[in-house]
């Protein structure tokens, strides 16, 4: 039996979506709320969405109860509903045959679909507020389908400037957060999550959010300090996750961050930019691992897995590692004919396996091109097949910056987005960093202009979204927050599903469902184990599958 979180195999453990969709549905409410709603026997539902862009295939919105499909929504694109931005069907509280539905608790699945591009096109328009940004250095999506800011775009803006009229608050220093549409997020589109970042250019710099939905943001300036917060980058979540007593000495200028693994057997990545001396070599790419808190343990100075001296003939600026384990990295190399490569890809590395550090690359691409000038961030799609990296361009001057798309397997072009692409007359860019969504949707951040982007790949697709938040008939909703998924695994046809929840929470507050399609009806599934992890708000899940069966995908529901 096979595992993944967005991936075919015998057996899916996600709430899934297909990679390959540009529009998706985000942001789903019940009567405005994130989580189960109580409505009254007769009375009726607001189902709300966000689309990133328009549905121009049109939108079909499934309500199920735990033993069937209610009622079907099928909405004509270019009609309310398939809309880019927010979008509000009413539930009559009805089936299909216009019989009011019995008491209980039911789901709601959102499939959005599109007629696609010729190529990659995109999908944001560079005069939304919420896609101006002073000096944007780092970007992120959350891509947990279980979490309520599924969709959730992150981006660190650097420099303070005046936000003017329309008071764009990527102009202010801290975390820019916005919904898959480049609306402000509803609690409040910017946040600096109460850390004294320095505003200098390099703090905040890059960021990543992690299955778990924990957002990590690196300060450039403090050596590699690395901070994380929920998704709403709020104050009193705040967990230092990399500090000074993990580095080996204050020579080290760690940049990332990259986030590997799922549950407890996450890792940090960060790359040793070394930027305090160019005449002493820095330590390579630096591997931590995680406590089941998100953070490294105290004092660990993390393993070196690729060293310099091999491919590696500078210090590395970002790295990213696909859901196979491989590494991708990049160095900064921006003067003009430089002949060292600029982007690589390095086999996995395991510290119970790989005895000392990695420095043959797998493929090395980039030198003596100076359309790769300035190497500055990288991401790997969903899948694994797609590697994007951002280049700020030729040093000091704003030509050949771009970002470009490889192929992970061997490191040949796809595309090459901005180069030689002009916008209201100019034609220089200066892309900062880059990162992908669930769906397959890139976005990146062009500095010159002072946006971040979104492209969407070509061709006719669709993605469905079930929704977090449920719809409780006839009686009030279940206490406390709607439980998160946090992390899957599979062993000797059990499944473990780790989760969160409140922290007055029992594991008798939960049981675990099942379909056979991400939009099909859900059943209780049988012989399901639920016990606390000991920290309060945490649990796991054991399910046997017995090995093998057919497709299934999972999700925690609260009974009580």
């Amino acid at each position: 039996m096979a595992l993944c979180w967005l991936l075919a195999l015998p057996l899916l453990l996600c709430n899934a979506v297909s990679v390959r969709a540009n529009v998706y549905a985000t942001n789903i409410k019940v009567n405005g709320s994130l989580s189960a709603v109580g409505v009254p026997l007769g009375a009726a539902a607001q189902i709300s969405y966000i689309l990133n862009e328009p549905a121009s295939g049109g939108v079909i919105i499934k309500i199920s109860s735990t033993n069937a499909l209610v009622r079907t929504f099928t909405i004509a694109a270019g009609s309310p509903g398939t809309l880019r931005g927010t979008n509000v069907a009413t539930w009559d509280g009805k089936d299909n045959t216009s019989t009011p539905v019995a008491v209980g608790t039911y789901s709601i699945a959102i499939t959005a679909s599109s007629q696609g591009y010729a190529g990659w096109a995109q999908i944001t328009d560079d005069q939304t507020n919420g896609n101006a940004v002073w000096e944007g250095r780092g970007i992120a999506v959350d891509q947990n389908t279980n979490s309520p800011y599924y969709g959730r775009v992150f981006v660190s803006n650097a420099a303070v400037n005046d936000p003017g009229a329309n008071n764009w608050l990527g102009y202010q220093v801290g975390v820019l957060k916005c919904n898959a549409d480049a609306s402000y997020a509803d609690e409040g589109g910017l946040s600096t999550g109460g850390y004294p970042w320095a505003g200098d250019g390099f703090s905040p710099w890059h960021l990543e959010i992690s299955s778990a939905d924990r957002l990590y943001v690196n300060d450039f300036t403090t050596n590699g300090q690395v901070v994380a917060w929920d998704p709403t980058v709020a104050p009193n979540t705040e967990l230092l996750a990399l500090r000074p007593d993990n580095w080996t000495n204050l020579s080290v200028t760690l940049s990332g961050p990259a986030i590997s693994g799922r549950g407890t057997n996450q890792a940090l990545w960060m790359a040793d930019a070394h930027q305090n001396s160019s005449s002493q070599a820095g330590l390579g790419i630096l591997r931590y691992a995680l406590l089941s808190d998100g953070t490294s343990a105290p004092g660990d100075k993390g393993t070196v897995a690729v060293a310099l001296g091999g491919s590696l003939t500078g210090n590395p600026v970002d790295v990213a590692l696909d859901n196979s384990g491989n590494i991708y990295t990049i160095q900064g190399n921006s003067d003009v004919g430089d002949t060292n490569n600029r982007v690589f890809r390095f086999p996995p590395f395991n510290p119970a396996s790989n005895s000392v550090a990695i420095t043959q690359a797998d493929w090395a691409v980039g030198a003596g091109d100076d359309t790769m000038a300035g190497a500055n961030g990288l991401a790997v799609d969903p899948t694994g097949t797609y590697l994007a990296v951002a280049f700020t361009g030729i040093l000091g001057s704003g030509s050949n910056g771009c970002t470009r798309i490889f192929f992970t397997s061997n490191g040949a072009p796809v595309v090459n987005l901005d180069l030689g692409v002009t916008i209201s007359g100019l034609s220089d860019h200066q892309d900062e960093d880059c990162a992908w969504d669930a769906v397959g949707n890139l976005y990146y951040i062009d500095n010159w202009f002072g946006v971040w982007r979104a492209v969407s790949p070509p061709g006719s697709n669709s993605a469905t979204t079930l929704s977090v938040p449920t719809i409780v008939i006839g009686g009030s909703a279940p206490g406390g927050p709607a439980p998160v998924i946090t992390g899957i695994t599979e062993t000797a046809g059990v499944v473990t599903i780790t989760f969160t929840g409140a922290t007055s929470d029992t594991a008798a507050d939960f049981s675990v469902v099942a379909a056979a399609t991400v939009d099909a009806p859900y059943t209780k599934v049988g012989g399901v184990i639920i016990t606390a992890t000991g920290t309060p708000g945490q649990f796991q899940a054991s399910v046997p599958t017995g090995g093998s069966g057919p497709t299934q995908f999972y999700r925690i529901k609260r009974i009580t």
